[in-house]
């Protein structure tokens, strides 16, 4: 009994020296590695929610491109489920884009966003950037992101040891960024070449670190990782039917030679995971809810086998304490500040149009803002900023600033069922007479030719009042049709207008103004017809205008408003026409029921969108009047056409352009909009149409005054505008027509 005792108590003994032993042992450090691959990189978002979850503390993070973005949150200390609600909030679209926020842009500017391909002139030659996309707005959300953690320039002092990759654009070598400004260091890392611009970095010109490694793997080894975690996203290149854009093409070129090191660094991992994302390209960031949706998926099966490791760790080595909450600012106090790249004379005017003052606290939101609103000016291609620790706990904060060319021409492409083709060229000087000028000419070269010259000067610093000055000039071949909208005959109508606007701009989604115009009208019938005008006429208007525009996009918004009204008074017309009938003159301006006296035009135009996810039910209203108007033809309103290509046009869906001349009219559409894949959109539209509502005391109308129309439109947006097919139909003429419409018209007076 006493030797069986004494066995037992060895045994125990024994048993107790080695589980003492063993929790003397260093617990592992646990290293995570994320892959680059463009928007695919979203998914790492479901690893690090189930890594969470399980209760594993990681100690190293590396990352390329992507996942350098995602392993620098989270490594700094965002958790999965901070980073997952950040991703969700994200407008890709423009992080994707040099183009001002559309939020930020003033109205009047907003008229031509987006319209043209414009190419910087600089001593009258084209000149080109080192990459394609600077994105202004991806360098301020990467700024907002790391803002509290300013103080932290040694990567491996975060509260997970941090390192990216970047590749020398000069010798092709790999450069491992480990300390300085983490925005700047992960922006290089995804800086695709010939995509987005390069970085430079202590005198290093920096890009993608997918080139020379995706799959940062014995990186995260030598920090000091004994058991790694990888998430790769990077599969393999994407096949021919999924290089859909030229972002595609160019993201694909350079990441051949990384290939075998990716399966060289697969080697090293314990914990490895991929995605199911075939469907998917590395610039599918229009995709970016489905691909988190995956992600997240992905992370709930690897759940258990994560808490088994974590278990397991915590049964040898016990539990680990939790880490503490670090302690973060949102407001810094900015003692001093510096401005490269402007001289010291433009210096203070840049801070003064941003709204910054030194020795003040400023939230990385205010200071957001105040770039985004001097931004939006186009003044600049880039304003970021970075902020440097101080010895008595302020910061300073250097901005980087790059001007804008002040010369640029741009180019553009149109295509209407009835305007024809057109090219769209046209150039543009900034600060042509005063720093806050700017003159344009734009032509559109086609069928049907236009062109408009402008001169605008902002009144006042903040850009709040704006003189505009701008004369147009167009013509355009229109059918003519007889009461049973049978086509008759052809005209050629031709305009020319001269407009003096003086704006407020209280907000960037509110215009208000006041302007005086001089116009001149001729119509010239090129195929006679049964009725027919001939002739021309001169008068001026002197009018009040008022435009709102809350819609998110350009092309296809899903949520906002747009109103647009305009109210005149139309007087010293001057008029010489003649009205004919079977070749015999029916009626000249000298008529008794004609007159030049003075009348009331009021121009109105409404739309809503109603959000449906990504879909949008909406109301869109048009309308025109003219007021106590004697005459004919000459200043009426058209009707017809899905797209405003034609002036006084009131758009209904079922009727050519100009099927019907009337005084007054008024459309109402309800529709749907539905987002059928990445940029193709499904629209349907019913449309309702009232007419020759005001008297006139003459009208070529005989038959209803009302009526119903559809349409049926399939749309995809391009960097070019939208392109689109449709099929229409009304009760008016009970005929299925097509329709067809590419890129923006070159704009005229409203």
């Amino acid at each position: 009994m006493i030797a069986l005792l004494r066995k037992t108590a060895f045994i125990l003994l024994l048993a107790f020296g080695i589980q003492s032993a063993l929790a003397q042992l260093e617990r592992p450090k646990i290293g995570l590695t994320l892959s680059g691959g463009g928007a695919k990189g979203i998914a790492h978002v479901g690893l690090l929610k189930a890594i969470d979850s399980a209760g594993i503390r990681i100690d190293y993070v590396t990352g390329t491109s992507m996942g350098a973005i995602v392993g620098g949150l989270y490594a700094v200390g965002y958790s999965g489920d901070d980073i997952l609600q950040i991703a969700k909030k994200l407008d890709w679209a423009s992080l994707l884009s040099n183009d001002p926020q559309l939020a930020t842009i003033n109205l009047k500017e907003k008229e031509d966003s987006g319209h043209y391909i414009e190419l910087p002139l600089i001593k009258g030659k084209l000149a080109f950037k080192r990459g394609f996309i600077e994105s202004n707005e991806l360098w301020l959300q990467l700024a907002e992101l790391y803002y509290p953690f300013y103080k932290v320039t040694d990567f491996s002092q975060f509260e997970k040891g941090f390192q990216c990759i970047a590749t020398d654009v000069v010798n092709g070598q790999m450069v491992v960024l480990k300390k300085g400004n983490i925005a700047n260091a992960v922006r290089a890392s995804m800086a695709i070449p010939s995509v987005f611009t390069p970085v430079e970095i202590d005198g290093k010109v920096l890009v993608d670190g997918g080139i020379v490694r995706n799959f940062p793997v014995s990186n995260v080894r030598d920090m000091g990782a004994s058991i790694v975690i990888g998430s790769d996203v990077s599969g393999k290149l994407d096949p021919v039917e999924k290089l859909q854009s030229p972002l595609d093409v160019m993201s694909r070129l350079p990441f051949f030679n990384a290939v075998a090191d990716l399966e060289q660094q697969k080697k090293g991992v314990d914990f490895y995971t991929d995605y199911p994302l075939t469907e998917y390209g590395s610039a599918s960031f229009s995709s970016a809810a489905q691909i988190m949706k995956i992600g997240l998926e992905k992370g709930k099966q690897l759940y258990p086998a994560l808490k088994r490791l974590k278990d397991s760790l915590d049964n040898i080595y016990g539990k680990q304490p939790m880490l503490p909450v670090a302690t973060t600012t949102d407001s810094i106090f900015i003692s001093d500040y510096d401005v490269r790249g402007l001289p010291a004379e433009e210096a203070v005017s840049f801070t003064q149009l941003i709204g910054f003052s030194p020795k003040s606290y400023y939230t990385a939101k205010e200071l957001g803002s105040g770039i985004r609103e001097a931004f939006s000016t186009r003044a600049y291609t880039k304003i970021n900023y970075s902020l440097l620790p101080l010895q008595d706990g302020s910061a300073k904060i250097v901005f980087a600033v790059d001007k804008a060319p002040t010369t640029f021409t741009r180019f553009g492409i149109h295509y209407n069922t009835t305007t024809g083709i057109a090219l769209k060229t046209g150039f543009v000087k900034k600060g042509f007479l005063t720093p806050f000028s700017t003159a344009s000419f734009d032509f559109s070269i086609g069928e049907n030719p236009r062109a408009k010259a402008g001169f605008s000067n902002y009144l006042t610093r903040n850009r709040k009042f704006l003189a505009q000055l701008e004369a147009t000039i167009e013509t355009i071949d229109i059918n003519t049709y007889n009461p049973e909208f049978s086509r008759t005959g052809l005209y050629n109508q031709g305009s020319q207008n001269t407009d003096l606007q003086i704006l407020w701009q209280p907000k960037n989604n509110w215009a208000i103004g006041i302007g005086t115009g001089l116009t001149y009208v001729a119509y010239e019938p090129k195929i006679v017809s049964q009725i027919e005008a001939n002739g021309n006429l001169h008068y001026f208007i002197s009018y009040f205008t008022l435009n709102h525009n809350t819609l998110n996009t350009q092309i296809y918004p899903f949520r906002g408003r747009q109103f647009f009204m305009k109210a005149g008074v139309i007087y010293g017309q001057k008029l010489d026409f003649t009205i004919y009938q079977d070749g015999n003159v029916l009626a000249t301006d000298k008529a008794l029921f004609f007159n030049s006296n003075p009348y009331t035009q009021l121009k109105i135009s409404f739309d809503q969108y109603f959000p449906v996810g990504k879909n949008a039910f909406f109301i869109q209203l048009q309308s025109g009047m003219n007021f106590n108007y004697k005459q004919a033809v000459m200043n009426d309103f058209v009707i017809g056409g899905l797209t405003d290509v034609i002036r006084n046009q009131v758009t209904f869906s079922g009727l050519p352009e100009a099927s019907i001349f009337t005084a007054s009219a008024a459309s109402l559409k309800l529709g749907y909009q539905q987002a059928i894949i990445n940029n193709l959109f499904l629209i349907a539209k019913v449309n309702g149409l009232y007419y020759d509502f005001v008297e006139s005391s003459f009208r070529f109308n005989t038959g209803e005054k009302h009526g119903i129309g559809y349409s049926l439109t399939a749309g995809y947006r391009t960097f070019l505008g939208p392109i689109e097919a449709s099929l229409m139909y009304s009760d008016f003429n009970k005929k299925v027509l097509p329709y067809f419409n590419l890129g923006y018209i070159l704009s005229l007076d409203k």
